[in-house]
């Protein structure tokens, strides 16, 4: 039983047209065609229906992803986590009666607990939907390359013999995320000649 049969280099797809924006599949049927092509590829029957029993949103919405239409940014490709995590969100919200509860940030937080106690099954399952999302994302936005962007150095004025020092890296010291300014420490320090 293979899983993984589609190529991007298949010439069968070559009838449809490349899309470089965010298309949802209910929205155009030359990206719906194909992002149901890439699924039938991927999986076959049986894992579709394993797919279905855990999941709270059809296969074809679980592997597209979403288009910021704030920053107009390519979204980065889905890893098994953050499709398992949106997952839960629909199932969540789905019991609550689409009643938005809960915050993100604690959607997030159950979903990294649940995600820890999972079985291996389900984590594999998870694993072999993302696969299938990045196939859907190459097609997509073809010419994609992700490329973090490095934080900027911050200039702080102190009381010493340097004017100026330029700050790189700050790491907590509480176990907290959200630090105070006094709680944070600076890792690296550079004087700046000016």
């Amino acid at each position: 039983m293979s899983y993984f049969t589609f190529e991007f280099n298949d010439k069968s797809l070559s009838n449809y047209p490349q899309h470089k924006s965010y298309l949802h599949p209910g929205s155009n049927n030359d990206a719906k065609l194909v992002i149901d092509k890439i699924i039938s590829s991927c999986f076959d029957e049986e894992t579709i229906d394993k797919i279905k029993r855990f999941s709270a949103i059809p296969l074809s919405e679980l592997i597209t992803p979403f288009e910021n239409a704030r920053t107009q940014k390519i979204p980065r490709p889905q890893n098994k986590f953050v499709i398992y995590r949106r997952n839960l969100q629909m199932q969540m919200a789905t019991e609550l009666g689409m009643v938005p509860v809960r915050k993100l940030e604690s959607v997030s937080k159950i979903a990294g607990r649940r995600w820890r106690e999972e079985a291996s099954e389900i984590k594999e399952l998870f694993g072999l939907i993302s696969e299938c999302a990045k196939k859907v994302h190459n097609f997509l936005y073809p010419d994609y390359v992700y490329r973090p962007r490095r934080s900027a150095t911050t200039n702080i004025p102190m009381n010493s013999s340097f004017h100026r020092v330029s700050v790189t890296c700050w790491k907590s010291t509480s176990s907290k995320r959200t630090a105070s300014v006094n709680s944070l420490k600076p890792l690296s320090i550079s004087p700046n000649n000016n």
